[in-house]
């Protein structure tokens, strides 16, 4: 009889322990889950932290044939907030023949409060007549890391792109040759006839010469 009942509460007890082990490991989890920083949609949506204060593209605008450089500036418009694994993405919306020239992503990081950096992309514009292509739209796309609500945004950018109504024939390497050849022999005939002349005036004068020296050796002319 004392073996079955210290045998019942032998088992008695580990079920206990087991359970208190349980509840435990379970209560551990949730409070690593909510120490936890998590990035993910927000329940309600929030002005973008990222702004472009500004751009410029070299050369004043595109044009057709030619690699224009475009810098933009990002501002962290927040006073107090990080951002990080900022990460920028450019991309073209229009129907224009207009594409990157390299890498059409920037990773930056990190941007402090306030604080700007700039990105810098490469188009290459085909060798169209720009004037029946339109305007043209770049896009940027921005995703980061908003470290004052833990939460992973996406901020879409669109600027328009100025076009120089430029077009500019390609250069025929045979009848450049050709009209440098030309140009050489129109020289060296005008060359040749310039001495021609010179060389028929010296004559022409020492002839005259002469016939003077004889006149007035024989008399014919008299010196006053």
């Amino acid at each position: 009889m004392a073996g079955l009942i210290k045998r019942y509460l032998q088992s008695y007890v580990m079920k206990k322990a087991m359970c208190i082990l349980a509840i435990t490991f379970m209560l551990a989890g949730q409070i690593i889950s909510a120490n936890k920083i998590v990035y993910g949609e927000p329940t309600i949506p929030l002005p973008s932290r990222v702004i472009i204060t500004s751009y410029s593209i070299s050369g004043g605008g595109l044009v057709a044939g030619e690699t224009r450089r475009a810098t933009f500036v990002l501002e962290n418009t927040s006073v107090t907030a990080y951002i990080s694994s900022v990460l920028v993405t450019g991309r073209i919306e229009s129907t224009a023949p207009v594409y990157f020239v390299g890498t059409n992503q920037v990773y930056i990081g990190r941007i402090p409060p306030g604080g700007n950096v700039e990105v810098v992309f490469e188009y290459y514009t085909q060798r169209v007549d720009m004037a029946a292509v339109g305007r043209v739209y770049a896009g940027l796309t921005v995703q980061y890391a908003d470290e004052a609500t833990r939460v992973e945004r996406i901020n879409n950018i669109t600027v328009h792109l100025p076009v120089l109504l430029e077009v500019r024939t390609p250069i025929n390497e045979e009848q450049m040759q050709w009209q440098m050849r030309e140009l050489s022999r129109i020289d060296s005939l005008l060359y040749s006839s310039v001495m021609q002349a010179l060389y028929l005036g010296i004559i022409v004068f020492c002839v005259i010469w002469i016939v003077l020296l004889i006149l007035f050796k024989f008399g014919i002319l008299k010196r006053r």
